[in-house]
């Protein structure tokens, strides 16, 4: 079986975010049973420059191939050629929004009868849906090829999936819901860093959806010692001119480093050298860096607009509605007056909360039953 996956960006670039670490995720998973072809933009997140090591044509990246395009190239008539080389049988397509490969691949497969799989990356959560009256006439646009029987519909949690039943779903076919891939770290626990401060993370683009002005905010009210490190590149200038105000009028015991962005394989690093993952995210269907934590042994501290409200109910941490700042300053405080043992015990509860949520045998083998299901289609 051969599919084809778009992507807004992928690998070696680092600031797209949780979607190209998803399909990555995916692609090492699922490359033994199927081959995969990826097309994606040939630059950074922000920057016109042609990614460094990368050639014209297909590139091998681990163990499928993955074809950079310049944004002029990505058109109907291009990508129309490379589905008559590759001959896909399911096209999968990771974005909503990102017209320049949605638009084209949805007439391309409406077309060809060929299976295409759209899957909108929280592109439609509930906080992330903003400025409908500019989204809602696109989606009228696409409606018509949503409608067709050759496209289906995927989601990474419950609630995404009732968001595209009532804002995309015209077919009447179920929406696929399966979990996002997770990067599997080290699988073991820590203790915590220092006896004098408490270091907290905060690791995401920066932009609104993310909040980092909600987490300094929360750190007004913390009176313990706080070394506070962000990490991520500064996707929205005006928004990160904002923080700096909110961190210029935090109190004494509150230090904060900004970092910059980072490449991926050193976010485990990162994470373990941590006691806590602060990121009250205003929407997330998934939230890779809330799992890279755990699987790290890093307690985390986020919003109830995620997946992994259940973290009290384990030991792995908390999850609180955003405006309950005080809730959050008081969990903070909590885990720096922790003694070691106390700590460590939580640091396991965090892996096991990622062992006992990922069978990653049962999550490979829904995948391949999502794709295989698609082709059934006679063209």
């Amino acid at each position: 079986m051969r599919i084809l996956i778009s992507v807004s960006g992928f690998f070696p670039a680092q600031k797209y975010g949780g979607p190209a670490v998803s399909i990555r995720n995916m692609c090492n998973m699922l490359c033994d049973k199927i081959d995969i072809f990826i097309v994606t933009v040939n630059h950074e997140f922000g920057i016109q420059d042609r990614l460094v090591g990368i050639k014209e044509g297909w590139n091998k990246y681990e163990g499928y191939s993955v074809l950079y395009l310049s944004e002029e190239e990505i058109n109907k008539k291009c990508l129309d050629k490379i589905i008559s080389e590759i001959k896909p049988d399911c096209i999968y397509v990771n974005s909503l929004f990102y017209y320049r490969f949605t638009v084209p691949l949805l007439k391309i497969a409406c077309k060809r009868n060929i299976a295409l799989i759209l899957a909108p990356r929280g592109e439609i959560c509930k906080n992330s849906f903003r400025r409908k009256y500019k989204k809602i006439p696109y989606i009228w646009y696409l409606s018509k090829y949503f409608k067709k029987n050759n496209i289906y519909f995927e989601a990474t949690a419950e609630d995404e999936k009732k968001q595209i039943e009532q804002y995309l779903l015209k077919n009447g076919k179920p929406v696929f819901l399966l979990p996002n891939v997770p990067s599997m770290g080290s699988l073991k626990p820590h203790i915590k860093q220092s006896k004098d401060y408490l270091s907290i993370i905060f690791l995401a683009r920066i932009q609104r959806k993310k909040n980092l002005i909600g987490a300094l905010q929360i750190l007004k009210y913390v009176n313990i010692p706080v070394r506070f490190e962000i990490y991520g590149p500064k996707e929205v200038p005006e928004y990160w001119e904002k923080c700096q105000d909110v961190i210029g009028n935090l109190p004494k015991n509150v230090t904060v480093n900004y970092r910059g962005a980072i490449s991926h394989d050193k976010v485990s690093d990162i994470m373990r050298k941590s006691d806590l993952y602060l990121f009250p995210t205003f929407s997330e269907n998934y939230g890779h860096s809330i799992i890279e934590a755990l699987q790290e042994g890093t307690p985390v501290l986020i919003s109830d607009q995620t997946p992994w409200i259940d973290l009290e109910e384990f030991g792995a941490g908390w999850a609180y509605p955003l405006e309950d700042k005080k809730r959050y300053a008081h969990s903070i405080e909590k885990v720096f007056h922790m003694e070691n043992d106390e700590y460590e015990n939580m640091s396991n509860s965090a892996v096991n909360y990622v062992k006992a949520k990922f069978n990653m045998g049962k999550i490979k083998k829904l995948y391949i039953e999502m794709f295989s299901s698609t082709q059934h289609i006679k063209r």
